[in-house]
Formats: structure tokens, sequence, C-alpha cells
């Protein structure tokens, strides 16, 4: 069952291409507006590019979660998943499996974009930026695929979701950003170790009551 709903959500999203330039593209001018504003400014430190690319990573991905039950909502599909016996689990991680990848070509994509542009030494300090990257980067998965099921029926989600979003991930991004500069980056890994444990638990454990709301 599982394997069918994952091979169902990625015939699905790459059917539209349209989704994939359009994150790419915003991804671009996130990271432009900041380089621009910084060269204004005289200012381009090369320990700002970790924090742009984590900053793109949220304002990007949060496009993708946006539209995680675009399908669903659009077709009423999520009435024929309320009937089916213990599918919530695993449709959920289908939804955070496709979410998870998206974000990463996110990820990718900006790393590239922004090590261009500021013409940081990526691979100098690769070993620093990788490990915070993908910890935030599954926390933020986790988190913003469960909120996106609480506002998928309501008709301002786009608004809503980082509204409800933002300030519970907040926590997230300042254990990312923090690890890139700090002088003990293990504690902070251990910290956005454990985001990462209790925001993916805790998904699993509320999706099924949320599904049937």
């Amino acid at each position: 069952m599982f394997i069918a709903l994952l091979k169902k959500e990625w015939l699905l999203t790459l059917r539209q291409k349209q989704v994939f330039y359009s994150l790419f593209l915003f991804s671009t001018l996130v990271i432009m507006l900041i380089y621009f504003g910084l060269e204004v400014l005289d200012v381009l430190p090369k320990g700002v590019v970790p924090p742009v690319i984590w900053l793109t990573l949220v304002f990007g991905g949060t496009l993708q979660l946006n539209r995680t039950y675009d399908f669903e909502r659009d077709e009423d599909v999520l009435e024929g998943m309320r009937l089916i016996p213990g599918i919530a689990t695993k449709f959920y991680l289908s939804k955070l499996l496709t979410n998870l990848v998206m974000l990463f070509l996110i990820l990718l994509f900006s790393t590239f974009i922004a090590t261009l542009l500021f013409d940081y030494p990526l691979m100098a300090n690769l070993s620093n930026i990788v490990i915070p990257l993908i910890l935030g980067l599954i926390g933020l998965a986790a988190t913003g695929t469960t909120f996106s099921t609480m506002v998928k029926a309501h008709h301002k989600r786009d608004i809503l979701l980082p509204t409800l979003f933002y300030p519970l991930i907040a926590p997230l991004s300042v254990a990312v950003i923090k690890s890139f500069s700090s002088a003990e980056p293990l504690v902070w890994i251990k910290i956005l170790l454990a985001f990462d444990v209790i925001y993916v638990t805790a998904s699993v454990l509320v999706f099924d009551k949320m599904l049937e709301g």
C-alpha cells in the first residue's frame, strides 16, 4: 500500500513540471534579493551563505508544502481515504517522503545558485553545513506536511499555513543557523536531532485524527 501511494505521488508530481519551474524561480529570486541587498551595503561575508541557503529553503519549501494536498483536495480523494482502515500512517509517510525529496531538490538548487552568486567555497565548507541543513530539512518537511493537513480545506490556506508554520519552526531555524557558526556545532546538531524525532513522531501520532477531520 505504501509503495502504491508513493508511486501515485510521484506520477502526479512529475506530470506538473511547472511546479519545478516555479519553485526554482522563486528560490532564485529570494537569493538574488538578499545578494543585491547586501551588495548595496558593500557587505558580502562568506559566512552569510549557509543562512541564506536555509532561508531560501524555508520560503521556497513553503510553496511546495502548500500544494501537498492539491490533487486530493480537487478530486475529493480524502473522502475515500478516510474509509480505508489503517491507511493514515502510510498516507502521511508517502506525503512526507515526497516533500522531503522536493525540499532536497530546492536545497540543491539553492546551494548551487548561492555558491555562484556569493563565490562561496562550498567544498571547503561542505562538512560544516551539510548535516545541519539535512536535519533542518527533515524537521521542516515533517512539520510542514502536518500543518498542510490541518489547513488543507481552508480557503485561505496559502496565508494560514505560513502563519501557523513559521512560529513553530523558529526554534528549528535558530538551531540550524547557530550550528553554522557555533564553536560547538555538535550541541546544536543534537538539538536538531531532538527536534526531528519530536516533530516526526508527533506528526505520525496525530495524523490519523487530522485525516478524519
